[in-house]
């Protein structure tokens, strides 16, 4: 932003229509004040100075030096700026505590008064260009910033040193593997490793921990590097050792600049899974309520389940299931839950957990269903 050098005005002028006889007008070094104009003016006008013997009018294509010295004598300077913009912003700062009223005329709509002025205009208005720097490559780049307005055209030089760099991309992040028998190894699921930066990828070693890390394997078709925008598939095989959920972490080292990408591996081993009917029942106090419950195994799952129940502490509520173990041998088995409940028990609802505890293998959970008892 820049401020008009007007704070102080020493003009000579000789008054253009007078004859050469006549003697040159001369006006003494003052200080001016700008005032806004807020109708005292042509509306062309921005601001206005007023001394004795002259009126400053400042509008958008430049000044205009008003030297009259009586109603029909004197003479006007006019200023411009070559490819100025008309439209360009003048503020007034500095403000005077000096303020003009007019009351000229008897129309009250066309007095203004308390008019503001200043000591400075300041002309003009600026703003920031950020320009960023993301090379696509490595070594000296160069370039230019233009500027283009209605004034002139500016150009700036940019300059910048790209560093190749390696850059890492993995897709999924996580393999989820179906539930699959022991000692089956699941079909392979794919991730692929892309190189995405300005350097070669180098292939630090690819390998698989966590907790059922022997649960897993892979094989890969990945070279010792890959070069910008290549890419190699690490394909992967659940062939679970024990029941029950499995998870690991596939290790893919390289030496990008984000280190080590670790996608998420995770599958079940033979599982079951249980369901009551009826899932609730309404009794009196003292009755009892039976529910079938089945139990469906997957992935061909082998072996013998202990049901037991859960009930809320202090209902005095009973479980009895028939049978009490139910063997398992790829597909589905019941038993029959008879839930009794006390003569003292109090109206309400309440939840009876049933839970399934496998003697098989080792590393399958708790697995449970809820059947819902209403006393009256």
């Amino acid at each position: 932003m820049r401020s008009l050098p007007f704070a102080y005005l020493a003009v000579s002028a000789a008054v253009l229509a007078a004859p050469p006889s006549q003697p040159q007008v001369s006006m003494p070094r003052q200080p001016l004040r700008f005032e806004a104009n807020q109708g005292q003016a042509d509306s062309r006008v921005r601001f206005l100075a007023r001394g004795p013997g002259y009126t400053l009018f400042l509008t958008g294509e430049g000044t205009t030096l008003d030297l009259r010295q009586t109603k029909d004598r004197g003479a006007a300077l006019r200023m411009t700026v070559p490819g100025g913009d008309p439209a360009a912003p003048l503020s007034g700062e500095d403000r005077s505590p000096v303020h003009t009223s007019y009351f000229l005329g008897k129309d009250p709509s066309k007095w203004h008064s308390d008019v503001p002025s200043y000591q400075t205009l300041a002309g003009g208005a600026s703003c920031q260009v950020t320009v960023a720097f993301t090379p696509k490559s490595g070594g000296t780049l160069a370039g230019y910033l233009t500027v283009v307005t209605n004034a002139r055209t500016d150009r700036a030089g940019l300059s910048g040193v790209g560093v190749p760099v390696p850059r890492i991309a993995v897709s999924p992040k996580k393999l989820t593997f179906p539930a699959t028998p022991i000692g089956t190894p699941s079909a392979a699921l794919a991730v692929t490793v892309t190189s995405t930066g300005s350097a070669p990828l180098v292939n630090n070693g690819i390998s698989i921990t966590g907790t059922n890390y022997a649960d897993f394997a892979e094989t890969d078709n990945c070279p010792a590097s890959l070069n910008p925008g290549q890419s190699c598939t690490v394909n992967v095989v659940m062939q679970p050792l024990v029941d029950g959920p499995l998870s690991a972490v596939l290790n893919i080292n390289t030496n990008a600049i984000s280190g080590a990408v670790n996608p998420i591996l995770s599958g079940w081993g033979p599982d079951y899974t249980m369901s009551p009917n009826p899932a609730s029942a309404t009794v009196s106090a003292g009755d009892s309520a039976n529910s079938t419950i089945t139990l469906t195994p997957t992935a061909g799952l082998s072996g013998k389940v202990t049901l037991v129940c859960s009930v809320p502490s202090g209902s005095g509520i009973t479980c009895a299931f028939v049978p009490k173990k139910v063997t398992l041998a790829g597909a589905p088995a019941t038993s029959t839950a008879t839930i009794s409940t006390p003569a003292t028990l109090a109206s309400g609802s309440y939840n009876v957990k049933v839970l399934g505890i496998f003697t098989g293998l080792t590393g399958l959970p708790y697995r449970g269903t809820t059947v819902r008892i209403t006393v009256q």
